[in-house]
């Protein structure tokens, strides 16, 4: 940058001035021109430092130097290692929290009813029912008759016909078949002056026990108690499945042992079978209160005859 040169120069007169102002001027003269000389050197100065300062600006000096960088990562690693060697190496302990259920008893009562009241609930029932088939173990000498079922046909009159228990049912070959129970053959309907035959099933086994009366379906049973009577001809019976279950000889039969375990194995399996179908059926949000299911056996029935395979059945309703 070039330097500023301020000069200062007498005007020049052109009429000479008096002698007395001549001095006083000078004087002045004097004087303003050392002042001027002192604010020339001062701006000089301060417009050198101007161009020092834009020419060479300072450099930043780092507040930390490099020295207290090294120490501080040496102090970061000698605590990670104290860490890891304390973790590694120190005694450790595994610790075990049990938590202890303890019973409470609650003295007063909660009603929960279907209305709504203290506690909103819904009861939940359901019945069914099974044929359970298990091993008989024993074994005995036995007797057992035949039966199976008979259709009894009324072709006489429009007057229904009592039939004792015990009435005889004879097969062409002379094999005699008796009824279980009481029934009464409906009345016969008359159509345009014709007779209709009515019908009624019922349940027979043989006079005598043994494999002789083991037979297939009978086309035409008679009646030898209305034999020499009108209605020998109007009353008969037919058979379209074969009687079977006669047997004489030894066989298996459940022993009271085997009874026992198959009324509970059966009560189990029942039970079981009725708590996974409320589990299906319970719709979401309702829970079950602990001791709020109830199981009954409603009806239990054990038949003691066993078939070709040796098993006899138990008939559950829960």
């Amino acid at each position: 940058m070039k330097k500023k040169i301020i000069d200062v120069s007498k005007p020049i007169s052109k009429k000479p001035a008096p002698a007395a102002l001549s001095e006083d001027f000078k004087k002045l003269d004097k004087k303003v021109g050392k002042k001027l000389e002192w604010e020339i050197e001062e701006f000089e100065k301060k417009e050198e430092e101007k161009f020092k300062k834009e020419e060479k600006p300072k450099r930043k000096t780092n507040k930390f130097p490099r020295t207290t960088y090294i120490l501080s990562a040496l102090v970061l690693f000698l605590l990670a290692g104290t860490v890891y060697a304390g973790i590694e190496f120190l005694p450790k302990a595994t610790i075990k929290i049990i938590t202890k259920k303890t019973e409470w008893v609650y003295n007063d009562s909660v009603i929960a009813d279907k209305k709504g009241g203290q506690l909103p609930a819904e009861i939940f029932s359901v019945k069914k029912n099974f044929n359970f088939s298990f091993q008989a173990l024993g074994r005995k000498q036995v007797e057992r008759k035949a039966g199976g079922k008979i259709i009894i046909y009324n072709a006489f009159s429009s007057s229904p016909q009592p039939l004792v228990a015990g009435t005889r049912f004879e097969t062409p070959d002379k094999k005699i078949f008796r009824l279980t129970e009481r029934i009464i053959v409906p009345g016969a309907q008359v159509v345009d002056g014709k007779i209709k035959s009515s019908s009624i099933e019922a349940t027979v086994i043989a006079d005598q026990p043994g494999s002789q009366y083991n037979i297939g379906p009978v086309s035409r049973f008679s009646i030898p108690g209305f034999s020499g009577t009108p209605k020998e001809r109007g009353f008969y019976a037919e058979s379209k499945e074969p009687m079977k279950g006669g047997f004489v000889g030894e066989a298996a039969y459940p022993t009271e042992d085997d009874i026992k375990k198959a009324k509970e194995r059966a009560r189990k399996e029942l039970q079981d079978y009725i708590d996974s179908y409320f589990s299906l059926q319970i719709p979401q949000g309702f829970k079950f209160i602990e001791g709020s299911r109830q199981f009954n056996i409603l009806k239990e029935e054990v038949n003691a005859e066993t078939d070709e395979k040796g098993n006899f059945a138990i008939f559950s309703k829960g």
